[in-house]
């Protein structure tokens, strides 16, 4: 990465950490969270591959397929990167746990 990556990608963490803090203090209001959460979904993809998603939640790549089988009417059949926002609304509660 050149240093503008850089400097971007310190920036946003730095970022989402604050907000993460603010949100575990109860620091926001409904509204601000709403917000906060339409904006990311109007204008930000987070895509992952069921590695990935494996990864973040500890579990195996078969389980992650289950999911997205039991709950996806779309089969591929090569790599696919999913949305990470719509791959949270169909997972097992039990792997929040984990996190």
């Amino acid at each position: 990465m050149d240093k503008k990556e850089v400097d971007v990608q310190a920036e946003l963490l730095r970022l989402l950490d604050y907000y993460k803090e603010t949100l575990e203090n109860g620091g926001c209001t409904i509204g601000a969270m709403e917000s906060f959460y339409k904006t990311m979904l109007q204008n930000i993809d987070v895509v992952g591959t069921v590695e990935d998603f494996a990864k973040f939640y500890g579990v195996s790549e078969q389980n992650v397929r289950s999911v997205i089988n039991r709950y996806s009417t779309d089969k591929p059949k090569r790599r696919v990167f999913y949305k990470f926002h719509e791959f949270v609304k169909i997972i097992p509660k039990k792997w929040l746990a984990r996190k």
